[in-house]
């Protein structure tokens, strides 16, 4: 590996996924990048944040697509208006292709800043197969070719820590290094709002190894401020709230302090006993001993406190290691099993994180690590556990994602301890280069003609009832290894195995879904686009459909009623009376139309089909 760099690492990066951009259909995803993307058409073209819609002159909760909120200035997106800003120059220039490119240069700058920070705290040894297990072993590869800013906030969070890391690797005072480092957590915020998830970690990890780390967390508190203070003012002209975390509507999209009580109580404690640890270091094991007992004693003393540690270990099994066992699996249409066992949202496959990643198996093996490399291992592991904790209290699953998406932020981190081990492993019992090559290739062979023998049950088997098993074969392997000495080529052929799995999963399951379901998104978006007239509303509660309209710009798009699928019969009589044509397909949004017209001398004309589905156009028998 002498020859390799995290520049090249990076390179390999863009030239493996370029492929995949090229041949991506140009649908949506999922709503969120409808939204996202109708901010950025609005400020490419007008310089604005505020989408028009028709909402400023029917005020329709229809036009409102789920994550459009009215504010001062008209209909916005919910979501930050940092990627609006810097996606909108790509969008001008290629279009929804452009936002692809836009993610896939950040996730290559995210593995690059990976194998940067990896090599600051444990050299270049670990680094590169971090970053290579980061690019290969993981589902960064569903988020590089995507419309949602997943990879680009993933790119600030890494850069970020970068800054943090050089900091506590200075002996000196580096107070634009604080700076920069702050300035650019608080961009990643403007991006993404979770992203502030990482901001305890990192302060905390400060705390603990940063040389004069007050003065530098206020140089950092220096860069990051402003921005935070630019972020609540633009939400203030948005949506009329002065908070630089608000999503502009009473459940504000999970991202309120008031939804995480629990989950907050917990980091306070944790970085009050962070400051204990920093200053007090000969009575570390006490304060340990102390943080447990008070877990032990609040659950033992205080019901809700009890009942909050069983929801947050059943959310961590569920979200970690099983879906399938998620409550919420049944209970709501939108989650389910499929007739062959895969949980599935909205027919979308969706797995646990162990489930994409089974090499998490290997982590046991941390233990064999030398003490250098503890500044590193504290680092990832307050980044996984603030990223994981919020999520599993709730048992958020991320909705329409293939894999956990909320913890996106975690993978480098694992992928770094996942490199420890295997270089902890490797200077305890050298592998044979053959015998890991043999593992891969059948590996992937295994898989590949599982796949093709029994494809609908192999989707189940590979993505969700397999790994978990591998992941405990692996963890079983790494204890015996530890305990023992022995078996080390068991290990060893475990441990390929379940890095080709992750990289399998990825690319060829994940990737695969997220193609298809945009082709499918495509396929109805051009068919719209060919035969919607001008001035239409069109209703569809498949918000993908709308890409082709979205690049017409004379239609408005509408969304039935969240929850009780409710349609604004108002709207549909006003807009129809102004002569516009209420288009629809399926038959629950025809039959609402056809509801809400009643009494009106209505024309119903058929503009064409989409598949086997008829599409009709309603509009006032005088107007034809």
């Amino acid at each position: 590996m002498g020859t390799w760099s995290g520049r090249r690492i990076a390179i390999l990066a863009v030239v493996l996924w370029l492929p995949l951009l090229l041949v991506a259909p140009t649908g949506f995803y999922t709503v969120d990048e409808v939204v996202q993307y109708l901010s950025v058409v609005a400020f490419a073209e007008h310089g604005s944040l505020a989408i028009g819609n028709g909402y400023e002159i029917y005020e329709s909760d229809d036009l409102t697509l789920l994550f459009l909120r009215p504010g001062p200035t008209g209909l916005v997106a919910q979501y930050p208006f940092g990627f609006t800003i810097i996606a909108a120059p790509f969008q001008a220039a290629l279009g929804i292709r452009g936002l692809f490119i836009l993610n896939l240069l950040a996730a290559a700058v995210a593995i690059w800043a990976t194998w940067k920070l990896v090599n600051i705290l444990s050299g270049r040894r670990v680094a590169i197969p971090a970053a290579l297990i980061l690019l290969l072993g993981t589902f960064l590869s569903n988020y590089a070719v995507a419309v949602w800013p997943h990879a680009l906030a993933l790119a600030f969070v890494m850069s970020a820590t970068l800054f943090a890391a050089k900091v506590a690797e200075s002996n000196s005072f580096r107070p634009i290094l604080a700076g920069s480092g702050g300035l650019i957590l608080g961009l990643g915020i403007l991006i993404r709002t979770d992203v502030a998830l990482v901001l305890p970690a990192i302060t905390a990890w400060l705390v603990l190894f940063a040389p004069r780390p007050y003065i530098h967390l206020i140089c950092a508190a220096a860069g990051l401020l402003p921005v935070l203070l630019g972020a609540a003012l633009v939400n203030s002209a948005k949506f009329g709230i002065f908070n630089p975390f608000t999503y502009g509507s009473k459940g504000d999209g999970g991202v309120s302090l008031s939804g995480h009580v629990s989950v907050l109580a917990i980091v306070l404690v944790a970085c009050a006993a962070t400051l204990l640890y920093r200053h007090f270091p000969r009575h570390r094991r006490l304060l340990t001993f102390g943080a447990l007992a008070l877990v032990v004693l609040s659950s033992a003393l205080f019901p809700l406190v009890q009942e909050f540690y069983a929801r947050l270990l059943k959310g961590l099994y569920v979200l970690i290691v099983d879906l399938s066992q998620h409550p919420d699996v049944g209970r709501y249409p939108e989650l389910a099993r499929d007739e062959y066992g895969r949980v599935t949202f909205w027919t979308l496959h969706k797995k646990a994180l162990a489930q994409s990643l089974p090499w998490i198996g290997l982590l046991p093996l941390l233990a064999l690590t030398e003490d250098r490399h503890r500044k590193g291992i504290v680092l990832a592991s307050l980044v996984i556990i603030i990223v994981i904790l919020p999520f599993s209290a709730k048992a958020w699953h991320g909705g329409l994602a293939a894999n956990m998406r909320y913890f996106i932020y975690t993978l480098p981190f694992l992928a770094y301890l996942a490199a420890l081990s295997l270089v902890a492993l490797q200077k305890s019992a050298a592998p044979s280069t053959s015998l890991a090559l043999r593992a891969a290739l059948l590996t992937l062979l295994g898989l590949s003609l599982l796949s093709v023998v029994t494809p609908f049950w192999s989707g189940y088997l590979i993505e969700h009832r397999l790994p978990p098993l591998l992941v405990l074969l692996l963890a079983a392997a790494s204890l015996l290894w530890l305990l023992t000495r022995r078996f080390a080529s068991m290990l060893w052929i475990l441990s390929i195995v379940a890095l080709v799995w992750s990289g399998y999963t990825a690319y060829v399951n994940d990737v695969t879904q997220a193609l298809s379901l945009r082709a499918r998104a495509q396929l109805v978006s051009n068919a719209y686009a060919a035969m919607v007239p001008k001035g239409a509303v069109v209703y569809d509660n498949f918000v993908p459909a709308f890409a082709g309209l979205i690049e017409r710009g004379d239609t408005l798009l509408a969304l039935t009623g969240l929850g009780d699928g409710s349609m604004d019969e108002a709207f549909v009589r006003e807009a129809i009376a102004d002569g516009r044509m209420i288009v629809g397909r399926d038959a629950a949004h025809l039959a609402q139309i056809q509801a809400s017209l009643s009494g009106l001398d209505i024309q119903r004309t058929k503009l064409g089909s989409i598949g086997e589905e008829p599409v009709y156009g309603f509009s006032l028998a005088s107007s034809r």
